[in-house]
């Protein structure tokens, strides 16, 4: 087994002991940091960020950039994600833009960084303000056209987004709810 696929199920069990607490919402960001649930998640953040930036590991580098962006788009309390380091995740945008610079063709990647930028812009928006080293993301952003069919756009993803931790919950909710919108 890959380093990759242990550190997803890892993923999976932390999601299985932050999904089973019963509690109100405004009660669970303290159970989740009391189990250490939120330092377990950091982790295997961080271990994955390291692949992506030790290694230009791409798979790796899809995992660190979707749990950075989904630990700000979404509350803790039901993601497990919260206080990631800044200069990590600064890393991990820095290699997506490597990526870019080196024109290496993912149109996973790419529908992924578009789909993130047009959920939350503030997100990207915060990194822009404060690196000079983003260029080719940021252009790359700046000229994606507003996602209008997420029926098409999780058609990416439907053959290969199982086993990979809390991103593949996040793109087959995705993936379900606009199956369902197309359907109606």
């Amino acid at each position: 087994m890959s380093r990759i696929d242990e550190l997803a199920l890892q993923e999976d069990n932390l999601l299985d002991k932050i999904y089973s607490l019963e509690c109100l919402m405004e009660e669970r960001s303290a159970q989740i940091e009391n189990a250490g649930l939120f330092s377990a998640y950091r982790e295997i953040y961080e271990q994955y960020a390291q692949l992506s930036i030790q290694q230009n590991n791409l798979e790796a580098l899809k995992r660190a950039l979707f749990l950075q962006w989904y630990a700000v788009s979404e509350p803790n309390c039901f993601t497990g994600l919260s206080d990631f380091s800044k200069n990590t995740q600064l890393q991990v945008l820095a290699i997506v833009d490597l990526f870019l610079a080196k024109q290496i063709n993912d149109p996973e990647l790419t529908r992924m960084i578009e789909w993130y930028y047009q959920i939350s812009d503030y997100y990207f928006d915060y990194f822009f303000k404060h690196a000079t080293n983003l260029s080719h993301l940021q252009t790359r952003l700046q000229y994606a056209k507003p996602q209008q069919n997420i029926a098409e756009r999780g058609k990416a993803f439907s053959e290969t987004i199982s086993g990979r931790g809390q991103m593949s919950k996040y793109w087959k909710s995705i993936i379900h709810s606009s199956n369902n919108i197309t359907n109606e």
